[in-house]
């Protein structure tokens, strides 16, 4: 019987015990929404604090959870900081999350792991999505233009859809002997999209079309973009990291419910201001002003040119303005759909866009049709996943430029600087003729973009992870051109077909081990390897006289008029890397990587290189000395040290000889075969180096940190050199080899520098106004420092290196002045002989040139050379300021770039005086279109006190020559990037959008490049090449207006 009670009682304590637990199980409802604008929030993470429950906010930032009467629960949302709440036995809690403006900034990748940016030890720059989003741009490049510390950007060209240059702390290219182009001599960084590296030297080898890769890329996909500056950082990128790499993230899902936003944007890109010309009935009169002041009786009688003299002669009576016939007003939109949404367990983001910008020269332009899909599962605690997929295909329109010609340089039929006369007569087909080549040219560049990236976690131990990262990248670009025979100069029509395309792929493989002891001594472990390969191929057509203009394409060609090839490439690197990390309290942080590369690029003795680095940082605020300093928030010093590598200086297949075909030529016979057949024999221009080996940068930093007021002030400053060492040339052999050059690691530039960030937050944030400033600068100077040939000058189109000097320096002639009076000509004492030129005797008017030899002769001719060193076109400082406010639902943000401390040379003004006043012959100004020169205060006469030289039709002593001083100007500018005007409608204010379920819409309206402030007497001080030349011949950088509309469901 006791037994029977005492089982009974036992069964009903277990019932009782059961009873009470359900009991204290609550059913807990609210609603969460952001303490800035009191919006609800969607897809906050409401989790159980130690344990595995966890639900999401619905559209309306509504939640239900079942919870213990004492748990707590946590609220987690991107953007906004983490929040801990007790339930202690209620039913319905609200949640008001304060935003993290810091939050998106405060992890980085580097070296294959995210790192918190608070003990990172390396230079590293961010901005996120925010900063970019809505900027009417083909490609992210652009955008980053004075944004961050470091990252120099130059938009020389506005044409859409083409590369721009972006450096990371100063410039590093030296260009061989005769292959000098001031429109590629920069060094260009690695850029890592989602994991996937890829650099503009591996693209524009094959490509067909010239586009810039980064427009595969929409803009308003990326959700953040990471700068590695210093070695410490790139090391682990090995043998591309010299010049910094660039880590582009976009966006992924949250976990929520689904999402959907769209996004676009109308505008209009405004006709660019013409180059000052004089036309009609002025032009003729200025004309005639300059031959009548400086001709002397016999010139007037003889050598006034009759379209000057016969104004009632309709060939020569007209005021044509021929920028008319090619310039024009573009458009630009863009649409942007998103989906995003997810649980704990799997996550997902797509989106689909569309970009079209029209040109402001006819038949330019560009647009891209781009998907960008990111998906994330967590299968299990062990094994996670995440994919990126991307595709686009984009297409540019070039104008008339021909295959192989420069786009930026010839999108013009008639050059601005070097048009006829506008009082020459215009028929209807002579504009037809004109137009021809944006009317009637097929012209069409397209290229496709597919890669994808996958990356599998799986957690083996608490504190070990492998992963296993595979991506492929497929790419393929097809020009097309037709011109009909009305175009061509012969008569003939002519058409070329090209195609190219590359396969990539990559596989890495990480295993990374971390552990603390103590919560006192912090250890990272990472190692890991990686292979890559790429295949390369293209294939191209051309014909001459296509027999209709109807056909467009290479077809019904003459054998002897058809021209074609092929090449095919392969590239491979097998990599062996790995990474360590300490740190004590999370106040002394100490770092290293090392990497070692394989290159197929480089011979069997030198195919392997490696690349070290090591930093440390010291976080002062962790001492007890600072942790009561209130307002001191972050005081971090940072140093480090490392090398990285370079292979961009050489090609696939540079290090092999190679074999020429049919190109036996020789005086007297332009034959290339024998009996019928192509003649092959060995290429003696080049000779194989198998000694040659990698490019290699050593960087060393040091780096300071400081957050104040709560983080409402941030300062962060860094110094810098970087010694770049070993970079391949092409030099001059001995003749007695048989070959003229060979590739060799013989040159060398040092880059040295000092970059500051500073960003504020005026007021507090329950402030109704905010005002956020910012503002960044950059110093970098550069010097060569090796040269071949024991440090000889080297001498390359027009550009020269000197061992001690800074990049892409010119040369010219000094000018002190204008001859006003005989006084001020050069006269040799002991002759009492006026001094002369290389072209003649000095004259009034002349420039007053320098006699750098002392022998009373200007010339450049060997033994007498009076040209020098004279300005610099590397800029002295760099940088942007950022000015945000914000009234309640109203945001305004100014952004403004500027260039500092550089010369540049007005070459449009050289060759447009050149045009007409070269030779010394009155034809060749009545032909030419002149400016408004009356702004110069030119040589007129004896006793004039001029600044100018005198614009003689009758002198022809190359007196308008660009290389020499009186062209060479400052080349500063402040320029007003965008100006950006919004208003957020929110569902507290609108019952509308609650009707419609709307969390967000937003209209907005921008202008780009609105205001330029230069000194410079030319069009745009930053159009300009890495030699610092002007050249209005190239595509203008437009102002364009764009308004918006973002809406979120």
């Amino acid at each position: 019987m006791i037994k029977f009670y005492t089982r009974k009682i036992g069964l009903l304590a277990v019932f009782l015990l059961v009873v009470t637990s359900v009991s204290a199980q609550l059913k807990i409802t609210g609603v969460v929404k952001g303490a800035d604008d009191g919006q609800s929030l969607p897809g906050v993470s409401v989790k159980i604090k130690n344990a595995t429950i966890a639900v999401s906010t619905d559209a309306n930032g509504r939640y239900s959870i079942t919870a213990a009467t004492d748990a707590t629960l946590t609220f987690s949302y991107v953007g906004y900081k983490l929040k801990e709440v007790q339930v202690n036995g209620r039913t319905n809690i609200n949640v008001n999350l304060n935003p993290d403006q810091q939050s998106l900034t405060d992890v980085v990748v580097v070296g294959y792991q995210q790192v918190k940016r608070r003990n990172s030890t390396a230079a590293l720059a961010s901005i996120t999505s925010k900063d970019i989003e809505n900027l009417p741009a083909a490609s992210v490049d652009v955008l980053l233009q004075g944004k961050l510390p470091g990252v120099n950007v130059q938009n020389f060209t506005g044409q859409p859809g083409v590369s721009t240059s972006l450096m990371v702390r100063g410039n590093t290219r030296i260009m061989s002997a005769g292959e000098f182009d001031g429109d590629r001599a920069f060094s260009n960084p690695l850029y890592v999209i989602d994991g996937l590296p890829v650099s503009e030297d591996e693209v524009e080898a094959f490509t067909q079309t010239g586009t810039n890769f980064l427009t595969s890329l929409n803009p308003n996909d990326v959700e953040s973009i990471d700068v590695l500056k210093d070695a410490s950082a790139a090391a682990i990128y090995g043998s591309r990291g010299a010049n910094g790499v660039i880590l582009i993230k976009t966006k992924r899902g949250i976990s929520g419910v689904p999402k959907v936003t769209f996004n676009t944007y109308y505008g209009m890109v405004n006709q660019p201001d013409f180059l000052e010309t004089v036309i009609g009935a002025a032009e003729r009169r200025r004309k005639l002003d300059l031959i009548y002041n400086y001709g002397n009786a016999t010139q007037i009688r003889n050598q006034v040119p009759i379209m000057l003299t016969d104004s009632l002669n309709p060939s020569f009576n007209n005021n044509n303005n021929w920028q008319d016939l090619f310039y024009q007003n573009g458009a630009v939109s863009n649409q942007d759909l998103a989906v995003s949404g997810g649980s704990e367990k799997f996550n997902y983001r797509v989106g689909v866009g569309h970009y079209d910008e029209k040109g402001i020269i006819k038949a330019t332009g560009y647009e891209r049709y781009s998907i960008n899909a990111n998906l994330g599962a967590n299968f299990s605690e062990k094994f996670q996943m995440q994919t990126s997929l991307r595709l686009s295909r984009g297409n540019r329109l070039v104008g008339r430029v021909r295959p192989g010609e420069q786009g930026y340089r010839n999108a013009f039929k008639i050059n601005p600087i070097s048009m006829p006369s506008s009082l020459f007569y215009l028929s209807d087909q002579d504009r037809a003729d004109i137009e021809a080549p944006y009317e009637s040219v097929r012209n069409s560049n397209a290229d496709n973009n597919v890669s994808a990236v996958t990356k599998l976690t799986y957690n083996i131990l608490k504190n070990l992870s492998f992963n296993t990262e595979g991506a492929i990248s497929y790419s393929s670009s097809k020009r097309d051109f037709f011109s009909p025979a009305r175009s061509e100069y012969n008569g003939r029509a002519y058409a070329f077909s090209g195609f190219s395309e590359g396969l990539k792929y990559l596989i890495t493989n990480t295993l990374l081990y971390n552990f603390s002891i103590n919560e006192t001594h912090n250890l990272n472990f990472l190692a890991g390897q990686a292979f890559e390969k790429r295949d390369n191929q293209s294939l191209s057509v051309a014909g001459e006289g296509i027999p209709n203009d109807n056909i467009k394409v290479v077809s019904g060609v003459a054998q002897g008029d058809l021209s074609g090839g092929s090449d095919h490439s392969t590239y491979a690197k097998l990599s062996f890397f790995g990474s360590a990390h300490y740190d004590y309290k999370e106040k002394y942080l100490f770092d290293s990587y090392i990497r070692a590369d394989a290159s197929s690029r480089f011979g069997r003795d030198n195919r392997w290189a490696i690349f070290p680095s090591f930093s440390a940082a010291w976080i002062a605020t962790e001492e007890n000395f600072l942790k009561n300093v209130s307002w001191l928030d972050l005081a971090k010093v940072r140093f480090s040290w490392g090398l990285s590598g370079d292979e961009a200086s050489i090609g696939d297949n540079d290090r092999y000889n190679s074999f020429a075909l049919g190109a036996a030529g020789y005086a007297g016979s332009s034959a290339g075969t024998y009996n019928g057949v192509p003649v092959i024999y060995p290429n003696f221009d080049k000779l194989t180096n198998n000694n040659l080996t990698w490019e290699e940068s050593a960087q060393t930093n040091i780096g300071l940190d400081l957050e104040f007021f709560k983080r409402r002030l941030t300062l962060t400053a860094d110094a810098y050199v970087r010694n770049t060492t070993g970079q391949m040339l092409k030099v001059l052999v001995p003749e007695t080899s048989g070959y003229s050059t060979s590739l060799s690691n013989a040159a060398g530039v040092r880059n040295s520098g000092l970059e500051l960030q500073l960003t504020g937050r005026v007021f507090k944030p329950e402030s109704a106004f905010q005002w956020s400033p910012s503002i960044n600068i950059s110093f970098n100077k550069n010097m060569v420092t090796a040269l071949p040939n024991g440090n000889r000058d080297l001498y390359s189109n027009g550009t020269i290196y000197v061992v001690g000097k800074p990049l892409n320096m010119y040369q010219m002639y000094i000018t002190d002045g204008v001859i006003n009076s005989i006084s001020d000509l050069l006269v040799n004492p002991y002759t009492g002989q006026v001094g002369a030129t290389k072209w003649g005797t000095l004259i009034l008017g002349m420039p007053k040139w320098r006699d750098i030899t002392g022998d009373y002769k200007i010339s450049d001719n060997n033994g007498e050379n009076d040209v020098t060193f004279y300005g610099n076109p590397n800029p002295k400082a760099t940088g942007g300021i950022n000015n945000a406010f914000r009234y309640k639902n109203f945001s305004l943000s100014i952004f403004t770039t500027f260039t500092l401390g550089r010369t540049i040379v007005n070459s449009t003004l050289a060759q447009r005086l050149s045009n007409g006043l070269f030779y010394g012959n009155p034809e060749d100004l009545a032909r030419a279109s002149i400016g408004d020169y009356e702004q110069y205060n030119y040589w007129r006469q004896a006793g004039d006190n001029a600044t100018f030289p005198a614009l003689n039709p009758f002198a022809g002593l190359y007196v308008f020559r660009a290389e020499q001083t009186f062209y060479v100007e400052p080349g500063w500018y402040v320029r007003i990037k965008n100006v950006n005007l919004g208003y957020d409608f929110t569902p507290q204010n609108f019952s509308f959008m609650k009707k419609m379920k709307l969390n967000k819409i937003k209209l907005y309206a921008m202008a780009d490049n609105l205001v330029m402030f230069q000194k410079f007497s030319g069009i745009d001080a930053e159009a300009v090449n890495a030699q610092g030349y002007d050249f209005g011949d190239g595509y203008p950088i437009p102002k364009k207006y764009t308004f918006g509309l973002q809406v979120e469901f």
